[in-house]
């Protein structure tokens, strides 16, 4: 059977861009994560999005059809709540979840905290092995979502479990910044004692 994970490439600043097959075939326990575009189709039902006050209704937003599309809304018109929110589609199979924070203005070391505690927290109760991130930079700059993903990747990677990460890149952000804040963050981790993971694109 062929790899699914044949058709990407992998960035590893210790090697460079490599086989993928021949790679995967050495770090199959390896956890990975994944930048990819809203254009893509990626299997992954549970997401974490960071959004605006607004418009939007979380009934509403299920009526979007894909995941991409519910976070880049959401995160551009906003949603009509004052606290973040666990949205579940189960209407489909597998159910869709989306764990929706209200944006903290400024975003703050110790708001980026408290953001990160909940998200281990949402995902400690829903056990996912799949998980996507869509953090846009007008909401939460890069250097504070350095912080975020380093808290909550080191938290993750101290529990040894094989999960795959998505990264939604902000369709306004440069691709170049948002793979080097990916990179970063699995430097800083493996700085820290973790267990890194492999950055795909």
């Amino acid at each position: 059977m062929e790899n699914p994970q044949a058709s990407h490439r992998i960035l590893d600043e210790s090697t460079g861009i490599v086989e993928p097959a021949l790679y995967f075939q050495k770090t199959l326990a390896c956890e990975t994560l994944q930048l990819i575009t809203p254009a893509q189709s990626v299997s992954c039902s549970f997401w974490i999005g960071l959004v605006p006050p607004g418009k939007w209704t979380p009934q509403s937003l299920l009526t979007l059809a894909s995941a991409s599309e519910l976070l880049l809304q959401a995160a551009r018109e906003g949603v009509a709540e004052t606290e973040s929110l666990m949205v579940v589609d189960s209407s489909v199979q597998p159910p869709r979840g989306f764990y929706l924070m209200m944006q903290s203005t400024p975003p703050t070391m110790t708001a980026i905290m408290e953001k990160s505690r909940a998200v281990l927290d949402v995902i400690a109760a829903w056990k996912p092995q799949k998980i996507g991130f869509y953090l846009a930079e007008s909401l939460l700059p890069l250097e504070a979502q350095f912080h975020f993903l380093t808290q909550v990747f080191t938290a993750l990677s101290q529990e040894q479990q094989d999960r795959s990460y998505f990264y939604l890149r902000d369709p306004q952000s440069d691709y170049t910044k948002s793979m080097n804040l990916l990179l970063s963050v699995k430097e800083e981790i493996s700085l820290q004692g973790g267990d890194p993971f492999l950055v795909l694109h």
